[in-house]
């Protein structure tokens, strides 16, 4: 399954997650093949609480893809991606 973590639907997914309550809940709950990620959330919490939470409870899948389109927090997101172990040629697309 497809799953988009953010405000906007920029990519094609079969499930969208706008805070971080939902993406949690996925994350938990589902066989997740593809995540893509934005920074921004509804709510008070970012991506990067949610990508750290599913880490601790090793929830992510193999394949991240990240959806941001501001360079330092699409860094920061990726800084983080590398520290969990993923690894990417182009800084957007993240494997394990």
């Amino acid at each position: 399954m497809r799953v988009a973590l953010g405000k906007r639907a920029v990519f094609s997914a079969d499930l969208y997650c706008r805070d971080s309550r939902s993406a949690k809940k996925a994350l938990n709950e589902l066989v997740i093949s593809v995540l893509a990620v934005d920074f921004s959330l509804h709510g008070r919490d970012n991506s990067c609480v949610v990508l750290r939470w599913a880490q601790s409870r090793s929830r992510l899948p193999n394949r991240v893809v990240l959806t941001e389109s501001d360079r330092s927090r699409r860094a920061q997101l990726g800084t983080l991606l590398n520290s969990c172990g993923y690894r990417s040629i182009d800084g957007a697309n993240f494997y394990r």
